[in-house]
C-alpha cells in the first residue's frame, strides 16, 4: 500500500541568465531513496522576481551516486511566475525516471522570459513536495 508524504522545504532564491530549454535547475532536496518513488507534486509561493513573467517548474534528478547524477527532467510545463502561490496540479508518475536508480532529489527549473539573458532572480518560499511512495 502507498503511502504519501509532505516535506517543507526551506525559502530559497533562485537565479539564472538563461532565457531557452528548460532553464537552470535549483536543487531544493537532499537525496531521497528513488526506488520508493512513485508519483510527485510540487507547490511554491512566488514573490520578488527582478524580470516580469519568469518561469518556474518542479524537476526531478536521480542518481546511482552523489558525485555522479543524471540531468535533471522536468515536471510539467512551463509556468509564468507572478506573485502567488502555484499550487500543485495532479501527481506525476515519475517511476520510469527513477526506476533503476539509488537516489533522487528534486527541486525547481528557473527560466528567463524569452529575450531576457542578464542576471535575474526570483524568491521561492513556502516550498513543499508530496510523494506518492511504495
Amino acid at each position: 500500500m502507498a503511502r504519501r508524504r509532505r516535506i517543507n522545504l526551506g525559502p530559497i532564491t533562485g537565479f539564472t541568465k538563461v532565457d531557452t530549454g528548460d532553464g537552470f535547475f535549483v536543487v531544493l532536496t537532499a537525496w531521497l531513496d528513488a526506488g520508493a518513488m512513485e508519483k510527485a507534486r510540487m507547490g511554491w509561493e512566488a514573490s520578488g522576481q527582478t524580470a516580469a513573467n519568469m518561469v518556474t517548474r518542479p524537476g526531478l534528478q536521480v542518481a546511482n551516486v552523489e558525485t555522479a547524477p543524471d540531468a535533471a527532467v522536468t515536471l510539467g510545463a512551463d509556468t509564468l511566475t507572478s506573485s502567488g502561490v502555484k499550487f500543485p496540479s495532479a501527481f506525476t508518475d515519475v517511476r520510469t525516471t527513477t526506476q533503476g536508480r539509488q537516489l533522487a532529489r528534486l527541486g525547481l527549473w528557473v527560466k528567463n522570459p524569452s529575450g531576457t539573458t542578464t542576471l535575474q532572480c526570483v524568491l521561492l518560499h513556502n516550498a513543499w513536495l508530496e510523494l506518492d511512495e511504495i
